[in-house]
């Protein structure tokens, strides 16, 4: 069953520890108050949850850019990168497995695994 919702990124309508992984792909960027977000998937996270997070990498955005230029739009960027979520998620007691692609990076974070 999948439940579509629309809702606060910064306060969603779930309990605690309620999913065993949480993923946020490329949306990062996007978020004016991305550390917000972040804590909040973090509490929705189960004891033993990961959360997965991928962005793109600065090709992955200059790819965006040219998609969105050939329509006449732009792709905004936001004020974090994907680096500095991976500190914050160190400092807080996270292990990070951190991989990429030519065009995306991806970390899997997961409260006091090994890296």
């Amino acid at each position: 069953m999948v439940d579509f919702r629309i809702e606060n990124g910064e306060q969603l309508n779930f309990d605690n520890g309620s999913f065993d992984a949480v993923f946020s792909i490329n949306t990062i960027h996007h978020f004016s108050r991305p550390y917000l977000v972040v804590d909040e998937l973090i509490r929705l996270l189960s004891s033993k949850g990961r959360l997965i997070l991928s962005d793109f990498t600065e090709e992955g955005f200059k790819l965006m850019d040219k998609i969105h230029a050939s329509e006449g739009q732009t792709h905004s960027a936001g004020c974090v990168s994907l680096e500095e979520i991976k500190a914050y998620l160190i400092n807080k007691g996270f292990a990070i497995k951190d991989s990429a692609t030519r065009f995306q990076r991806i970390l899997i974070a997961q409260k006091g695994e090994a890296k």
